[in-house]
């Protein structure tokens, strides 16, 4: 057997009389490929054992999956057949962090060198490193960003590290886009979180007339407008039919039921004698219908007032983007900057080649500079995730307020070498 062959995610079974240690001394066999051997005894007995080396330097490990004897009986040894998955024997594994609002260091050594993270991506890798018996060597990024695709066709911050195989993972809270799963490979995902425009709140609360007439959508007062018409119509129709039939003296003016039937709506005395079951009914249904209207306009007006809702200067990107007059800043190297890049949707291809590509002083050096910048600067949008503002907020001295509709959905995880065999006991696990 060559021993640079790729024999990486694949299943073999190896029959040998030789000694393993010697046959295997030059062979790496991939933690990820399942690679048994089968040796004969002189006693009658084949051994089935699995081989694997956590890392191409480290130790040729063996499990003991069954003996089979000369009388045809199997002895399986059953404790071994999961031991692969939930131990990595100590090994070190090399991993890039930045400080970040999401994820930080701790502490470092007087040479500068991490050597405690914190935030939930570390909470998260704290756990496998307990439970899968390795250790984690904390190096920083070396240009300190996340990585974005560049102009050259190279890649920068922690994904070219990984990329270049000079650290095996990233731990931060990287999103998940395509142009990233190009080079690296993404673990089990930690969260689903959503980039989200941030803009300051607004400091007044405007108020005009026209409030009054939003309080109810356009299809009530449409039905209000319907029911006053209607129930104008079936009075003025009911009289008229009174009028010949009797031969009344009086006069029936069509203006006086749209009055009648008006001030039924603003709860006022009908002044006009009914007398029979079809008139009373139609009076009847008419101050119903005012009685609700009226409960369902006060009640929402009461809560409009209470709760002051703030008038947002706009609803989504496409309000951002007809408004002109705020600037948007996203992180600089990021998932942020790559997502409204990439975007299918038109308007944020707008926002990118209008707004953000022209201004390369509103990428912030970090999400807290960011959203500070919202606070410092005037008419200024901010985008980031909801965990990262979640982090940032005790820091800022404004209050801030999220765009309802101007989000972008996005799933988080951490970042892995291109096909590493360490990719499924951590997915595992």
């Amino acid at each position: 057997m060559s021993a640079t062959i790729n024999i990486s995610r694949a299943k073999w079974i190896l029959f040998t009389s030789a000694i393993l240690e010697s046959f295997f001394s030059d062979i790496y066999v991939p933690f990820d490929c399942q690679f048994l051997v089968a040796q004969f005894f002189g006693n009658g007995v084949i051994t089935l054992s699995e081989v694997y080396r956590i890392h191409p330097t480290s130790k040729l490990h063996f499990l003991l999956i069954t003996n089979w004897t000369s009388n045809l009986q199997l002895t399986w040894n059953d404790s071994n057949f999961h031991l692969k998955q939930q131990d990595l024997h100590g090994l070190i594994i090399k991993a890039a962090v930045i400080n970040h609002t999401s994820s930080w260091v701790i502490s470092a050594n007087k040479h500068g060198k991490p050597l405690d993270i914190g935030g939930y991506p570390a909470v998260v890798w704290k756990v496998l490193e307990t439970s899968l018996n390795f250790r984690t060597d904390y190096v920083y990024s070396n240009d300190g960003s996340w990585g974005i695709l560049l102009k050259n066709g190279a890649w920068n911050g922690m994904i070219a590290m990984v990329a270049r195989r000079e650290v095996d993972v990233a731990v931060a809270a990287f999103s998940m886009s395509m142009t990233r799963h190009l080079v690296v490979d993404f673990l089990a995902p930690i969260v689903n979180d959503m980039h989200i425009v941030y803009i300051q709140h607004p400091k007044k609360l405007e108020w005009s007339w026209r409030q009054y007439i939003h309080i109810l959508n356009s299809g009530i007062w449409l039905s209000v407008l319907t029911n006053i018409f209607l129930s104008m119509g079936l009075g003025t129709t009911y009289y008229v039919s009174r009028y010949y039939k009797h031969k009344y003296s009086a006069k029936i003016h069509f203006t006086d039921f749209l009055f009648h039937i008006y001030g039924t709506f603003c709860h006022q005395v009908l002044d006009v004698q009914v007398s029979t079951w079809s008139s009373r009914i139609v009076v009847y249904l008419t101050h119903l219908a005012s009685t609700i209207i009226f409960a369902g306009f006060s009640a929402t007006l009461i809560s409009k007032l209470t709760i002051n809702e703030p008038n947002l200067p706009f609803l989504d990107f496409k309000g951002i983007y007809r408004d002109g007059r705020y600037d948007l800043g996203i992180l600089k190297d990021s998932a942020q900057y790559d997502l409204v890049k990439e975007s299918k949707d038109n308007t944020i291809n707008k926002i990118y080649n209008e707004m953000i590509l022209p201004h390369p002083n509103n990428l912030a050096p970090s999400e807290t500079e960011g959203l500070k910048w919202v606070c410092e600067k005037e008419r200024f949008a901010y985008m980031c995730t909801h965990l990262s503002f979640r982090y940032s907020a005790p820091k800022l001295q404004c209050s801030l307020i999220t765009v309802p509709r101007a989000y972008i959905p996005v799933t988080v995880g951490m970042v892995i070498q291109k096909n590493s065999s360490l990719a499924r006991i951590l997915n595992h696990k």
